[in-house]
């Protein structure tokens, strides 16, 4: 193994293009009861855009360069006109996406989205069997997600993706639930933790604490590496991070490490649009303070001024733990929905894999602790406090509880032998940036490829022909 295969030479930090894809929240009505829903759904909006307002925004999105458009819910095909306006989406020339709980989706649905040219439909799982059925509310929707997947294999349309939710009921199965959906024609995945906003601001019992993220960070390495062995990308969506030490595995894949996450890409590289007409600079972001007027109004204007004011709530900016990081002119403190979502706020993100590792390595960890669930509206959040306590957290999640399919042992036994790797390299890197008068964006990016170096299990890798050689 060359030092130079694990270099940061030539390394790729994600710059979000600009407006490239649009996330559409075409309906809030739905008929999952997911206890995680950040937006609330369930019923329609009562100010839900019409069909003419609706292929205006088709409009708007065209002459803004967008070229991918993602329509979710709520369930997306509820709305009766939901063929007419992909319709004219692809018409437009811009790619068309669904993404589904599942439910809703029969033969018949499959084939009116091939009728219009949809290019990607995702459908997402919570887990395995009653694990994913407890969270969505509904007995039998894990099945059904299942048969979706299987309907939509049988069909032409070009990718099939999947997206989980990773949280204190869900991580125990996301192996087996891999191992189960890798039977269909799934090639793409992402993950990310459950945040605490709109109704899911009360599931405190699906809610991980800082200190579970040493225990994500791991289990988001082995689920790449499975993925990637059985033709699956799988990549960790922007609100899972960042910067532990295999931040390169989980941000791009095992296959192509070349990427690290750069900074919120909202209002950058993906705008959001709520039922209303709302525009955002992210789908997930909240409402307050993330609106930026609707799409029949000033919406899109502001959209491209957010940037032009220094005041604007999508500046990135660092405070707390995130600004005395090594990583922080590059990361920004991670995904603003996570750090708004839990400390209010952008600028410091208890959300951190790096951040976990380093409190976990010094025996101490963070805890989050919630004052108030807020209104639980479509996209609300509640208040939290967060604690440093000198001790390790007795309640934190462990890999012990991970259900490990046979075929997958063997990678978990080489990610599990790195874990004092994984925890001296980080804490010997955060330290040393404490201690240090003036450290470059350059030094810092050096310093992560060797704690990269010295916490992956190099031969093991190798041996699945991944890192090179």
């Amino acid at each position: 193994m060359t030092e130079q295969a694990l270099s940061t030479s030539g390394l790729q930090i994600n710059q979000p293009r600009l407006h490239s894809i649009a996330v559409w929240e075409l309906t809030l009505a739905c008929n999952l009861k997911c206890r995680h829903c950040g937006s609330t759904a369930g019923q329609a909006r009562k100010d839900e855009l019409s069909t003419a307002q609706a292929l205006d925004v088709v409009k708007k999105l065209k002459d803004l360069g967008i070229r991918e458009v993602n329509l979710i819910g709520g369930e997306a095909t509820l709305r009766p006109d939901w063929a007419l306006i992909g319709q004219a989406i692809t018409d437009a020339g811009m790619s068309l996406a669904f993404q589904t709980g599942g439910l809703h989706i029969n033969a018949d649905v499959i084939q009116q989205m091939v009728d219009i040219n949809t290019q990607t439909l995702g459908v997402s799982i919570d887990g395995v069997g009653a694990v994913h059925d407890d969270q969505r509310g509904i007995p039998g929707s894990y099945e059904r997600a299942l048969q979706t997947l299987e309907l939509a294999s049988l069909s032409s349309i070009p990718t099939l993706a999947c997206t989980t939710q990773i949280n204190r009921r869900s991580y125990t199965t996301v192996l087996r639930l891999l191992e189960r959906v890798a039977q269909t024609r799934v090639k793409s995945w992402q993950i990310a933790q459950t945040l605490p906003m709109g109704i899911g601001t009360s599931a405190i019992d699906l809610h991980l604490q800082p200190a579970d993220f040493a225990v994500i960070h791991e289990l988001a390495a082995i689920f790449s590496v499975e993925a990637w062995r059985r033709g699956i990308f799988a990549i960790a969506a922007n609100p899972l991070g960042y910067f532990g030490p295999y931040e390169r595995l989980i941000r791009s894949g095992p296959h192509n490490m070349n990427r690290l996450y750069a900074g919120c890409p909202a209002a950058r590289g993906a705008i959001g649009i709520e039922a209303d007409g709302t525009i955002k600079g992210c789908p997930s972001l909240p409402t307050d303070p993330f609106a930026l007027g609707k799409s029949t109004g000033d919406g899109f204007e502001r959209l491209q001024q957010v940037w032009k004011d220094p005041n604007s709530s999508y500046q990135w900016r660092v405070h707390g733990f995130c600004s005395r990081c090594p990583f922080s002119s590059t990361c920004w403190s991670g995904c603003g929905w996570s750090s708004t979502t839990t400390l209010g706020k952008k600028g410091d993100n208890p959300y951190c894999m790096f951040r976990s590792i380093v409190h976990n390595a010094k025996r101490q960890h963070e805890r989050l602790k919630q004052s108030s669930h807020g209104t639980l509206q479509p996209f609300a959040y509640g208040q939290h406090e967060l604690e440093l306590h000198e001790v390790p957290d007795p309640q934190v999640i462990s890999m012990d509880e991970v259900e490990v399919p046979d075929s997958m042992k063997a990678t978990a036994q080489a990610f599990r032998s790195m874990r004092h790797h994984v925890k001296q390299t980080s804490r010997e890197v955060f330290d040393s940036f404490q201690h240090s008068e003036s450290t470059t964006q350059e030094q810092c990016m050096s310093a992560f490829s060797v704690m990269e170096r010295l916490s992956l299990p190099v031969d093991y890798l190798m041996g699945l022909g991944l890192l090179g050689g």
